[in-house]
């Protein structure tokens, strides 16, 4: 039974903050890092991203470039409606199962697909049967969602359509004022990391440098990024350099 107490900016930055286990279902899935600030491909489909999933004549004409742009599309249309979005892995292989040098079908499916291991809103799981204990307790966060879309390389115009699309979710949609904290909304620029590395070679810590980000960008709200994000970044680049 799905939990029917309100969405908190808490529960929506630790969904956010937890890392993909792969617990997810029948299908593995992978989180997409596209950024979603206003390049140039997304203001070429600001309106495309009204297009309703039901009006099956609309969608079926679209067509995308290359993988990024369906991808970035769809991450655009799933911010719009309040959730958030990991990429199916693609597949390079045609019709008859032969190898293939292009990606030829992709796609997307809702964070909430799937269940955590041990969820105790599976109805698979058997009360009576020992489930692995979690190494750390976590807020429920997925809920089995059925909701995807599916990419198709199209033969005789060499780029991607949407070969199917089920766009109905079992859950809450994630408010507007929180939805810049969903995972696959977070981008940090080439600008903020630079300053993080000054601010790091400076020696200020991480609560004070990004407290100036937020700052600089005019709240919270507006950086692109949460605190996690800002300390694994310092942290991957200590690894990175600490095996060069």
């Amino acid at each position: 039974m799905m939990d029917s107490s309100p969405i908190t900016m808490d529960e929506v930055v630790d969904e956010a903050n937890e890392q993909k286990t792969g617990e997810t279902g029948t299908e593995t899935a992978m989180d997409v890092d596209v950024d979603v600030q206003k390049t140039t491909v997304q203001r070429e489909i600001d309106d495309e991203i009204k297009i309703i999933p039901s009006n099956e004549e609309t969608w079926m004409n679209l067509r995308f470039d290359t993988k990024d742009h369906g991808l970035l599309w769809y991450k655009c249309y799933a911010h719009d409606k309040g959730f958030s979005v990991r990429e199916t892995g693609g597949v390079k292989r045609t019709s008859n199962n032969k190898p293939c040098e292009v990606v030829r079908y992709f796609g997307g499916r809702c964070n909430k697909e799937g269940w955590r291991q041990g969820s105790a809103n599976n109805p698979a799981n058997d009360d009576h049967v020992d489930q692995k204990p979690r190494s750390r307790i976590t807020k429920e966060d997925r809920w089995d969602c059925k909701a995807v879309i599916r990419f198709q390389l199209e033969d005789s115009s060499q780029k991607y359509y949407i070969s199917s699309w089920l766009d109905e979710h079992n859950h809450k949609m994630i408010p507007p004022s929180s939805r810049q904290f969903m995972r696959s909304n977070r981008t940090m620029n080439e600008v903020q990391k630079f300053l993080i590395d000054m601010y790091h070679k400076a020696g200020i810590s991480i609560q004070s440098s990004f407290q100036a980000l937020c700052l600089a960008a005019g709240g919270r709200e507006n950086v692109g990024f949460t605190q996690m994000d800002h300390k694994n970044y310092i942290r991957t680049k200590r690894w990175v350099l600490h095996i060069l």
